[in-house]
């Protein structure tokens, strides 16, 4: 079998691995794992570890909570290797939940001819049987799924229950700060899991009291027989159980909680459950109002205020109907040229009662409602049609920044809505920056999905207040951003303290180092212009230069701003002279590291007395083969090889001297490498050949363990519990043993060559004719189908089938996984 095909079956077979819903590992002679499914890796919460060459003791590290289980896996993989034979039984995983995982468990040992181990196949199907429905229904009517909390319905039962007796209680009502941010964030899965681990410490920490899980991020405390003093300990506790942050790989989340309180001392009997949650939750309100991750007891001033706060919202949702909202733009400074380059739009809200709103009272209160969404969708369209107009008034080209909330950001239709603001305005995509800050990036492969997403459009990409934030260095380059935005408070205290100089200067050159622009905000005085200028930042904005104007306001002065920055700073014709210096110092360090970073090797030789001389040798692959300049120039392949690897090379040398270009393969130290050989003419002959090498070994090596692993995944197919089957234009062409054990046949070659429709269901035909043009039509996978399947004896079989497109022996052909479903056959 040729590489090609070799490569192509084992994609093929790594393919059919990675779709299989079943634990399947193989792992080496010492119990190594080498190759897995993201099912395994899920299973034991090792979703981004670096898996490959590590055994079950090395991977415990990693997945703390499955360490017994993976240490327990291998003492039994042992067994089976001890025992030189096929194993299966049944495996039992404890799960985060403190349920159980029960697997039915395959294990093939596999051994070298001289005895010694090989490597290990084990698959392992879950179980799990689901018993006593009746009480996981009675259990799910009173309990919250994802927490296994009480839930609402619970939660009333048991406060109409406590308000009969004649004993004091308090109710605590629990909110979790910014948890909304959070999910939309990291992404639902791992907000459900957060809440899931909030619930564990408070459970864990609760000495008395029943926890109730109200909704979302909201839950409430019944403490029976407490009154005020009882209480305020319990709200004090609960907050520093949650100071300490939480551990999601690969994220160190903080989460902290507003507490409102209610006693039935000061509210009394009459009172209903909905009631006293009613007025917990008004204090729980306040407690936000008040900064949040604090707690406070319910009064009638509270109330009050609560009310205010609602009435503020009620405010806030009319705001946008009634045209309340406006934009002021702060001119941004491109400090290379001395011009206004930019201007970032900033959101205000101008009430016909309330006067000018401080936006560090409505955005909080947007953001938790919910309504930064619309009000973010508006300050976008609005933001692109001013910047349009100020263009078309002849104005330079300028570029509007505007910053986006994180529920903002992580709507599904983002990208559509920033292209509905740029076809309204008319605004082209290079002028509209979207600032997005450290926080929002959390969930890294999410970010880049999004921002890739808009880089299509054109539209350029910022990081606001850098350096404030949990950003990974590691992840950032990943990022198709364009610029850094830094912080206005390493700026203000850039001139006082010289641990905030560095952490600018640092964050300027590295910006720098990464290809990316750098703005520093809240430029305030001449001094912090000027070292933002010394160190080249290329754009500043601040108070300094401007304060936010509304566009009218902007107009007019713009004119004075562009004038007056001949006066700032450095003077202006020694700036350009600073920018060009910074850029040709640049330029030389570029090019000193692409020669340094050089991986291959370059070398020439000419004929001197019929021999072939080296007048040229570089490059990082020449010292790895073992070889230097000073080794090689001057010399030919004769003095410096041995005569049999000389003497080969010396025949590629001379057909590039007779004109030919040559290429070969060659290997020395450890080391291969593809050598071109290119002829070089000057009046019609061929005065010098040059030679350009790439470094091969990694290719070579994943070629030779391509071939090892050809027969372990074919092994592995073959003892896969699920049937797995290839058929191109309906006829099968391959089938493995659970398949033709399936069909009732004794060897493949009893279906293979056969039409797949002979063992469809005649009912179910039209069907899966259907679903495989559906398949050719779209090139993609569908939805697992279940149907019926006739057998050799004319048995009928339940069958549940996934169906994907595939390539095979170079054509197109599916690829079918069909599994049994245990239910009665229609005959």
């Amino acid at each position: 079998m040729d590489q090609v095909k070799i490569e192509e079956h084992t994609q093929q077979m790594i393919a059919l691995i990675r779709e299989m819903p079943d634990f399947i590992c193989f792992k080496d002679g010492v119990g190594r794992w080498l190759l897995t499914n993201p099912f395994s890796l899920r299973l034991f919460q090792l979703e981004n570890v670096p898996y490959r060459g590590k055994t079950d003791s090395e991977l415990a590290v990693y997945s703390p909570f499955f360490k017994d289980a993976l240490l327990f896996c291998e003492k039994e993989d042992q067994k089976v290797w001890e025992a030189g034979k096929v194993s299966r039984g049944e495996e039992i995983i404890p799960q985060p939940d403190n349920s159980c995982k029960i697997f039915d468990v395959i294990k093939v040992p596999l051994f070298h001819d001289d005895g010694e181990r090989n490597g290990l196949i084990v698959i392992g199907r879950d179980i799990t049987e689901r018993k006593m429905a009746e009480r996981n229904i009675k259990h799910l009517a009173y309990h919250d799924e994802l927490t296994g909390l009480p839930n609402r319905r619970h939660l009333y039962e048991s406060l109409n229950n406590e308000i009969l007796q004649p004993n004091h209680f308090a109710l605590l009502f629990i909110d979790l700060d910014r948890f909304k941010v959070i999910n939309d964030s990291l992404g639902h899965l791992l907000g459900d899991l957060l809440l899931q681990k909030v619930v564990q410490r408070l459970v864990q920490n609760l000495a008395c009291g029943m926890l109730f899980r109200h909704s979302g991020d909201e839950f409430i405390l019944l403490l029976p027989n407490a009154g005020r003093l009882e209480a305020e300990l319990v709200a004090q506790e609960l907050i520093r159980h949650l100071d300490t942050p939480f551990e999601l790989n690969p994220h160190e989340i903080y989460v902290s909680a507003s507490i409102g309180i209610c006693l039935s001392s000061d509210v009394g009997r009459s009172s209903t459950a909905e009631d006293y949650i009613k007025l917990a939750d008004l204090a729980m309100y306040q407690a936000k109002q008040e900064g949040k991750h604090t707690y406070r007891f319910y009064s009638e001033s509270i109330g009050s205020a609560a009310y205010s706060l609602i009435d503020m919202e009620t405010k806030l949702h009319k705001a946008l109907e009634r045209e309340e909202f406006t934009l002021h733009y702060q001119p941004q400074i491109d400090l290379e040229i001395g011009e206004v380059s930019g201007i970032e739009a900033l959101l205000r809200w101008n009430h016909p009662q309330m006067g000018f709103v401080s936006p560090a009272e409505f955005i909080p209160l947007a953001e938790e409602t919910g309504l930064i969404v619309p009000i973010g969708k508006w300050v976008l369209y609005t933001a692109c049609k001013q910047t349009k107009e100020l263009q078309d008034m002849g104005l330079p080209r300028l570029a509007v920044a505007v910053n986006l909330s994180a529920l903002q950001f992580y709507q599904h239709d983002l990208v559509e809505v920033v292209q509905g603001a740029l076809k309204e305005s008319g605004l082209d995509a290079r002028y509209l920056e979207l600032e997005i800050t450290e926080s929002m990036t959390m969930d890294v492969s999410r970010t880049i999905k999004i921002l890739n997403g808009l880089k299509k459009l054109g539209v350029k990409i910022s990081i606001d207040d850098f350096g404030t934030g949990y950003s990974s260095l590691a992840y950032l380059k990943k990022f198709p951003i364009d610029k850094l935005k830094i912080d206005q408070s390493f700026v203000g205290e850039s001139l006082k303290d010289s641990n905030d100089a560095t952490i600018v200067q640092t964050i300027i050159a590295m910006a720098k180092n990464m290809g990316l622009r750098v703005n520093a905000e809240g430029v305030e005085t001449m001094d912090q212009l000027l070292l933002l200028q010394q160190h080249f930042c290329n754009e500043v904005q601040g108070y300094f230069i401007c304060k936010p104007l509304p566009l009218e306001s902007l107009l007019e002065k713009l004119p004075g701003i562009k004038n007056s920055l001949a006066n700032l700073g450095v003077p202006q014709s020694l700036n350009e002279r600073l920018w060009i210096e910074e850029s040709l110092r640049v330029a030389r360090q570029s090019l000193q590291d692409t020669i340094k970073l050089q991986q291959g090797m370059t070398f020439k030789y000419k004929q001197q007395d019929d021999k072939f001389v080296h007048t040229l040798a570089d490059g990082e692959l020449l010292y790895r083969i073992g070889l230097s300049p000073e080794v090689l120039i001057g010399k030919t392949i004769f003095d410096v090889l041995p005569a049999n690897m000389a003497q080969k090379k010396h025949e590629y040398y001379q057909k590039a001297w007779e004109g030919e270009r040559v290429t070969y393969e060659g290997e020395n130290n450890g080391i291969h490498y593809l050598a071109a050989l290119s002829p070089i003419k000057s009046g019609g002959r061929v005065v010098e050949v040059v030679a350009s090498c790439v470094d091969i070994t990694e290719r070579k090596q994943v070629e030779k363990k391509l071939q090892e692993s050809e027969e372990r995944y074919r092994q592995l197919i073959e003892i896969a519990p699920d049937t797995i089957l290839v058929h191109q234009d309906g006829v099968i062409q391959y089938i493995n043993q659970a398949g033709v054990k399936l069909v009732g046949a004794d060897r493949d070659e009893q279906i293979i060559g056969r039409s797949l429709l002979e063992f469809i269901h005649p009912e179910n035909l039209a069907d899966v004719k259907e679903r495989l043009n559906q398949i050719q039509q779209n090139h993609q996978p569908i939805e697992p189908i279940k149907t019926r399947i006739i057998r050799l004896d004319n048995q009928s079989i339940n069958v549940e089938s996934t169906v994907a497109p595939i390539t095979y022996n170079g054509a197109n052909a599916f690829q079918n996984i069909i599994r049994i479903v245990y239910e009665p056959a229609l005959n």
